[in-house]
């Protein structure tokens, strides 16, 4: 089983803490997210191979008991899944990144660019196409897969199977009004 643990920059910007606030939002789209046992669980037994679909984040157990507590609920939650993934914000409790060390788990950075000023250049023109239909859902799965498959192989894990698909559960925006914006 694959465990790892994405940590983010100690000395994080207002911005960059609003943009991990939006990237979680947008992660935990069509999925079942809930806070239990000192952190937030985001959760799909129907994407059991996705590690963005079921891992945790927001982790505040600080001590040895809450912590153990916390690694048991994970067991549990996915207990169908390949993986154990966990991402520590900012300021996790030290205590619990010390036991992640301990337990195995493989540190992984990861990183969310944010833009300061304008943007340089002009885009091009796009066509954005809505999928409506069984045939441009078909393709914008066959997209996913290319770009899971791509994400992957980059950290060494098998592609998905062929089986895999589109969760058939209502997606939705995120509403970015609740990411608030840091103040200038």
């Amino acid at each position: 089983m694959k465990r790892s643990a994405s940590f983010a920059a100690s000395d994080m910007t207002d911005w960059g803490r609003a943009a991990i606030r939006v990237d979680q939002a947008h992660e935990a789209l069509g999925h079942r997210a809930f806070e239990a046992d000192g952190a937030v669980f985001i959760s799909n037994p129907t994407l059991p191979d996705i590690h963005v679909a079921n891992y945790v984040r927001s982790v505040t157990a600080g001590t040895p008991e809450t912590i153990e507590r916390l690694l048991a609920r994970a067991e549990g939650e996915f207990a169908g899944c390949p993986h154990r993934c966990f991402e520590v914000d900012p300021a996790p409790p030290p205590v619990f990144e010390a036991r992640l060390a301990r337990g195995g788990y493989e540190p992984r950075a990861f990183v969310l660019m944010v833009l300061a000023g304008g943007l340089q250049g002009s885009a091009k023109a796009g066509d954005p196409v809505l999928a409506a239909d069984e045939r441009s859902w078909a393709e914008a799965d066959r997209l996913k897969r290319l770009d899971w498959a791509e994400a992957r192989a980059k950290v060494g894990l098998a592609p998905l199977p062929m089986a895999w698909g589109r969760s058939r559960t209502s997606l939705s925006s995120p509403d970015i009004a609740t990411a608030e914006s840091p103040r200038r």
